[in-house]
């Protein structure tokens, strides 16, 4: 495109996003409340004060929506890759900026890494988030891999969340010092230590004071948030989904498309997270959440593995009386599951306690007019397990070496097309047989040696999940 400056604009109720081409790849200007007079780029540049540091280069290399080490960037890159240790370095150019509603379009290649980008940044007018997303297409003729693709690269103006099992979500308050912040996730699932967001602000700000900005990326894997503060002063926020070696292959002709990083910046912690709320029901989430949630009863503490109808059909009764709108049948009721040392994945009803299945059950719900609901592990296999005797190629694993267990289990590789079906199948089936109102999933363990047991697959994982949900 031509080389001349120009400036775009979009605007929610509250936010204003200025971004700015002037170099190689567009820059995020301004993302904060929002602007009400005209603004022109001449104003913007007369006021861009950025410093030449002594002994840096001749040119100062202001923070794009895609920092590359070709443009002087001493930061993180937002690519990091190569074709088999070669075109290690990328110069990507701006082709196009486009912009339709609140929505702008950016598409950059660089013709001699044989590669082009497309980063979509989309303010939603009603909550004020910003949603950002990278795509990453191989034009050349043979594999690219992919270490590092940031899905998003922001400004910042630094408490972050963190915590174990059972005390999930508990702020760490840190000061933004020189150097690079790394909070890496590789359990395999969002994990309770870490939540893939971050929150910056100003100097002691609160619930309801200083300058703050929320981020979050969208993906339930492995990732990495990278806060970086360089020599200069300026800060920013990388956050991507976290790579195990050589898992990410893009072939040719193919596109990588990340998951989207949603932020906002607004006054204080409530306004961000409500500002996040709303996104999330406007834009996520469907229509039947909307619906107030129905009180239920679960089978789990008050029988754990003891399945027996006799305690059972007395339990639902009970419930029933105390005002549950929804009985969940929890662990234990297929087969071979007297314990959590077996059966998982073997998910049939088990005949040895339920004799003519689970309609005794469900009938007896039904009479009191509440839901029923069913519990579900699908992504897990125990090694004593039907399932497992009879395909243990189906569990991650990487060839010879012994999976640690969690739980007395192992985890399946659901990006293996007949282990999604054999689940769907399954599952669905037991939908319509008992008419299940709701399904209880758990997914108990980490995951450790993610791989077909030759390669990494950690990545795989939570796109065939998402596809599995979707698909029931």
């Amino acid at each position: 495109m031509s080389t001349q400056a120009a400036l775009w604009r979009l605007d929610g109720k509250s936010t204003t996003l200025l971004v700015i081409v002037d170099r190689a790849i567009p820059r995020l200007f301004w993302c904060g409340r929002r602007i009400e007079s005209d603004i022109s780029l001449d104003t913007l540049v007369a006021h861009d004060d950025s410093a030449l540091a002594f002994g840096g280069l001749d040119d100062v290399t202001p923070l794009s929506l895609f920092p590359q080490a070709s443009s002087g960037y001493a930061g993180s890159p937002a690519l990091n890759g190569h074709r088999d240790g070669q075109s290690f370095a990328h110069h990507f150019q701006t082709d196009t900026v486009k912009q339709h509603n609140n929505s702008l379009s950016i598409t950059a290649s660089d013709k001699q890494t044989e590669l082009s980008i497309r980063l979509v940044l989309t303010l939603d007018p009603d909550s004020d988030v910003v949603r950002l997303q990278t795509q990453l297409t191989n034009t050349g003729k043979t594999r690219y891999t992919v270490d590092w693709l940031a899905s998003a690269t922001l400004p910042m103006p630094s408490p972050t969340l963190h915590g174990r099992w059972g005390l999930e979500s508990q702020i760490h308050r840190r000061s933004i010092a020189p150097g690079r912040i790394d909070i890496s996730n590789l359990h395999g699932r969002t994990s309770h230590e870490h939540a893939p967001s971050l929150i910056c602000g100003t100097t002691g700000f609160g619930n309801n004071s200083g300058d703050v900005t929320f981020a979050h990326l969208a993906w339930s894997g492995n990732f990495s948030l990278r806060v970086e503060r360089l020599s200069n002063g300026l800060i920013s926020l990388q956050a991507g989904v976290l790579y195990l070696p050589g898992e990410c292959q893009v072939k040719p002709g193919e596109t990588l498309e990340t998951p989207a990083v949603v932020f906002t910046r607004g006054q204080g912690m409530n306004q961000c997270t409500q500002r996040m709320h709303r996104y999330v029901r406007g834009n996520v989430l469907p229509k039947w959440t909307r619906q107030p949630r129905p009180i239920h009863a679960n089978s789990w503490e008050a029988l754990y593995f003891d399945h027996d109808q006799n305690a059972l059909l007395p339990l639902i009764d009970a419930a029933a009386g105390l005002g549950a709108e929804r009985f969940v049948l929890d662990d234990g009721w297929f087969r071979h599951r007297r314990s959590d040392n077996a059966g998982l994945g073997d998910w049939y009803v088990d005949e040895t306690i339920y004799p003519q299945g689970l309609h005794p059950v469900v009938e007896r719900v039904r009479k009191h007019g509440m839901q029923f609901g069913l519990w579900f592990e699908p992504e897990m296999v125990n090694p004593d397990s039907d399932l497992y005797r009879s395909h243990p190629d189906w569990a991650l694993h990487v060839k010879h070496i012994d999976t640690p267990l969690a739980r007395n289990q192992l985890a399946l590789d659901i990006s293996n097309k007949e282990v999604a079906d054999y689940l769907f199948e399954r599952i669905t089936s037991l939908v319509h047989e008992y008419s299940i109102d709701y399904i209880k999933w758990d997914q108990n363990r980490d995951l450790v040696l993610a791989g077909d047991g030759e390669r990494a697959r950690a990545s795989d994982q939570p796109i065939a999940l998402y596809r599995l949900l979707k698909r029931i």
